[in-house]
């Protein structure tokens, strides 16, 4: 998930493509036996700080696509509203502001 700030102080919100963690791994982080992901996908694979190395989406995908691409397809997912500023803001799609109640145009 990624959150973009405009100058304007709208947060925009966009996500990456989301994958299946193993039941097993998720076991293990809801028993506590792990905190956190890369703690099991580095005592699985025998990995050291795989986040720092394309992270656990590179182990499963062989490469293919790496953590970095996720970031960035969910950055760009949040500059959407921005790109098509014309049809995110136009009369037609008026939006209000979260923290004033107040149309946002």
């Amino acid at each position: 998930m990624a959150c973009v700030i405009d100058k304007n102080g709208n947060e925009l919100y966009g996500l990456s493509p989301a994958f299946m963690i193993p039941r097993s791994f998720v076991d293990k982080i809801l028993s506590g036996e792990f905190k956190e992901l890369e703690e099991i996908v580095d005592t699985y694979f025998g990995t050291k700080n795989i986040g720092e190395k394309g992270g656990f989406i590179n182990l499963l995908t062989k490469g293919i696509i790496v953590r970095e691409d996720l970031v960035y397809h969910s950055v760009v997912a949040a500059l959407i509203p921005i790109i098509n500023r014309d049809l995110y803001l136009s009369r037609d799609n008026l939006r209000v502001s979260q923290t004033t109640n107040t149309i946002v145009n």
